[in-house]
């Protein structure tokens, strides 16, 4: 029996136990869950970082009054 007769023949035991549908819904809802999390970090995480770069910019920072008497 060659390898490729022994892959089938897997293949077809595993497809006829029906266990298919179920390891493709968990994968599915795996991969949602990731897409779920990687669109909360490329909103909040993005808007976070404006926000405090916007908040550290040196020109926001109030100065101390200059003292013009000499």
């Amino acid at each position: 029996m060659s390898f490729k007769q022994l892959e089938d023949e897997n293949l077809q035991k595993f497809q006829a136990s029906g266990q298919s549908p179920k390891i493709e819904q968990r994968v599915n809802g795996t991969l949602s869950i990731f897409r779920f999390v990687g669109n909360i970090f490329d909103l909040y995480l993005t808007r976070l970082k404006d926000a405090l770069v916007e908040m550290g910019r040196e020109d926001d920072v109030p100065h101390p009054p200059k003292n013009e008497e000499k």
